[in-house]
């Protein structure tokens, strides 16, 4: 799904694996476009809420570049913390952004 089709409210799910070799998943929540321009294009703030999220105190390492889903839609990855905030909210790099990356010499 591109970015211009997504906005604040929209509810998804994340997959990750949180220990061993078990997909889970995991709700998010649209907060905000995060836009840019250049090298620091457009991101999405989201909210990731659920049992494994709460236990582990919110977003954990190792969970960058864990998917993100709406309307069964693939919408982007993990890609940074949102420093100096809950630490339930992170930022997504769009998808639509990473397979421009497939056409980079």
């Amino acid at each position: 799904m591109p970015i211009d089709k997504i906005y604040s409210g929209m509810k998804g799910i994340g997959k990750t694996v949180f220990s061993g070799i078990d997909i889970e998943e995991f709700d998010v929540d649209v907060i905000e476009i995060i836009s840019g321009t250049g090298i620091n294009n457009s991101y999405l703030l989201v909210k990731l809420s659920g049992d494994k999220i709460d236990e582990n105190g919110g977003i954990s390492a190792g969970m960058s570049g864990s998917p993100v889903y709406i309307d069964g839609k693939l919408v982007g990855a993990i890609s940074h913390a949102w420093e100096m905030s809950e630490h339930n909210l992170c930022l997504v790099t769009p998808i639509d952004r990473m397979i421009k990356l497939l056409d980079y010499t």
